[in-house]
């Protein structure tokens, strides 16, 4: 081997070259290089015909210069160092310098934009010296200032770039190396990371900073710190104790403007969720006669409705169905507005204050503590009935016990031949339990336990089923009377059809298929469940994805190997081996997408992995 010193317009690529595609990526990046550093490797070149010399390793910095000499910043026959090649040696030295080249670790690429930025090269200058945009520069450099030793970690690859990106919302290395040496191997996902850094922040999405207002929050002091890379991400307040205060205030001025209306208490509780509420009983507006005014208006929109939806039940012109819909809302404004309070019943009820999910104001009325609801209920049961007296007045309790049994035997005799009798009382049994908060009895031994779900996360809270069920939930609600008393003349009324749907409703939320962690002689519940499934051809595919949140980021790792085997194939998964935990899970996502596959928990008894036909979409919203 020789070095010389050739003329660029005698350089050629050559066909020995091993890299086909060697002069088409990064080019202008690698000229602009050149340009400013000078050639730093020589060119492999073996002679060819015509006096050229043929390039066998070296090709992008050939078409680089070849580049250079296009934008007339070189001449075409500036002399370039070449290294001479034995031509029986050229496809072995161009093999040899392409496979033994290996690429720079993107640590070390961190590091190195650190170093140039110490040395006081701005971002902007190092962008441009090295053909980047800045906002790759400032990533890389917000990367360089995670502790040293999670940069340690990350080039002997115990974790990737996403993970090291989360560590960055955070300046303090004793807690970012805190939180990584106590997150198990399974669970050390970025957005886990990011929570835990943040925990004692506040995300500027949350209801609260939506109540107040970003530009109150810094008009008062505070400052919001935003994720580089997560642009997408509002940012993290810094001083929640600002919000807090804020929604304290702004609260108290709502509270107050109910404080003199006659209620009981005014309580505040900063954010109302489904739970806080559940705390509570209901009690309801009486109605105000209409007006002969309201009430001729009422008759008039009531009439132009119905006529409009006989005239337009195919339901294809939307301009009548706009109107359909305006129609129906004057007369809810119409019926709403005959709502009222009577003074007794906001003696003994209170209104709760709060903070809705969608940040907005939120007031409740009409609202009892469930204990005091109970007692109050009990000690109005016990003074009707001493008010009534006893209907066995004058005889012992031992011959009314005799004798109601044997009311009770005919009653259930008479109960057995008449089957609609039977099915309205179980249906009123049931929504008094289901709807009403401690209505009176019925004659009916029959509960449902709902068990409400809640422990299960957003994942459960936002799924399909669950939004189906709450929007079918608010729909029934609205249309039973208001009083429970009226709810057996009310079902009377109803056909067959519709009392069997309130059934099927009712007993709906009294089952259960799920599997506590510390479960005992629960094995025939849950195969009834399995059998109940079977029944109504359940496809739990139609209800459930898997995905990081839902799936994958909860399982160990060969846990999600075994699912892109299963669905996907056995090669696939060899090939995903070697990533780690939190790129594995995000590539199990993207595999699995559309395919249907589902865990063995959420197979029916005679279901396969992969679900082969889809199930008619559940409807959000009652019929």
């Amino acid at each position: 081997m020789t070095i010389k010193a050739i003329s660029l317009d005698k350089l050629v690529p050559s066909p020995n070259n091993v890299r086909f595609d060697a002069a088409k990526d990064g080019i202008a990046a690698l000229a602009h290089s050149i340009d400013r550093l000078g050639l730093l490797n020589n060119l492999h070149v073996t002679r060819a015909d015509n006096g050229t010399f043929a390039v066998i390793a070296g090709g992008r910095r050939l078409a680089a210069l070849k580049h250079l000499v296009a934008e007339r910043k070189i001449k075409k026959t500036m002399l370039v160092s070449c290294q001479v090649i034995d031509g029986q040696q050229a496809t072995d030295v161009s093999f040899t310098e392409n496979l033994m080249r290996l690429p720079m670790h993107e640590a070390d690429q961190i590091m190195a934009f650190k170093k140039l930025a110490d040395e006081g090269k701005a971002t902007k200058e190092i962008a441009l010296a090295y053909c980047i945009t800045e906002r790759h520069v400032k990533e890389c450099l917000k990367l360089a200032a995670v502790s040293p030793r999670l940069l340690d970690a990350f080039r002997k690859d115990e974790m990737g770039v996403d993970e090291l990106a989360a560590f960055t919302v955070s300046d303090d290395h004793t807690a970012q190396e805190q939180v990584w040496d106590e997150l198990p191997d399974y669970n050390r996902q970025p957005r886990t990371i990011r929570r835990l850094l943040m925990k004692e922040r506040m995300e500027a999405d949350d209801p609260r900073v939506t109540f107040v207002g970003l530009a109150a929050y810094k008009k008062a002091g505070g400052c919001i710190v935003r994720d580089l890379f997560q642009p997408e991400h509002k940012g993290y307040l810094t001083e929640p104790a600002i919000i807090e205060r804020l929604v304290a205030v702004k609260l108290e001025q709502a509270a107050a403007e109910h404080a003199t209306k006659g209620w009981k208490s005014v309580e505040i509780v900063p954010v109302l969720t489904y739970e806080s509420l559940d705390n509570y009983a209901r009690l309801h507006p009486a109605n105000r006669p209409l007006t002969a005014k309201q009430q001729a208006r009422l008759d008039a929109l009531s009439k132009q409705h119905d006529k409009l939806v006989e005239e337009h039940e195919d339901g294809e012109d939307e301009k009548a169905l706009q109107r359909i819909d305006d129609l129906a809302n004057k007369i809810d404004a119409i019926t709403n507005g005959s709502h009222y309070w009577p003074d007794e019943v906001k003696a003994r009820a209170s209104v709760v204050v709060g903070i809705g999910q969608d940040g907005t104001l939120r007031v409740e009325e009409g609202l009892v503590p469930k204990d005091e609801y109970r007692a109050q209920k009990r000690a109005e049961d016990k003074a009707k009935s001493s008010a009534e007296g006893s209907p066995s007045s004058g005889l012992s309790k031992p011959i009314v016990e005799k004798l109601t049994m044997h009311k009770t035997s005919a009653l259930r005799l008479k109960l057995q031949a008449n089957e609609d009798a039977a099915l309205e009382l179980l249906v009123e049994t049931l929504l008094r339990d289901t709807f009403y908060e401690d209505a009176a009895a019925t004659c009916l031994e029959v509960t449902v336990t709902h068990d409400r779900l809640r422990k299960g996360g957003e994942d459960v809270a936002g799924s399909l089923a669950m939004r189906a069920m709450e929007a079918r939930h608010e729909a029934i609600r609205s249309k039973l009377p208001e009083n429970p008393g009226d709810l057996a003349a009310w079902l009377h009324a109803l056909e067959t059809t519709d009392q069997l749907k309130l059934l099927a409703y009712c007993v709906s939320l009294g089952v259960s298929a799920v599997q506590k962690p510390h479960m005992n002689g629960t094995e025939a519940e849950l195969a009834s469940a399995n059998s109940v499934a079977e029944a109504v051809d359940l496809d739990m595919a139609c209800y459930w994805t898997p995905t990081v949140a839902s799936y994958f980021g909860s399982v160990p790792k060969k846990a999600v190997l075994d699912a892109v085997s299963e669905a996907v194939s056995a090669d696939t998964a060899n090939n995903l081996v070697k990533l780690k935990k939190g790129a594995l899970d995000l590539e199990a996502e993207k595999r699995l997408e559309g395919v249907r596959w589902l865990p063995s928990v959420l197979r029916t008894k005679s279901g396969k992995p992969i679900a082969d036909a889809p199930e008619i979409p559940v409807v959000l919203a009652a019929e």
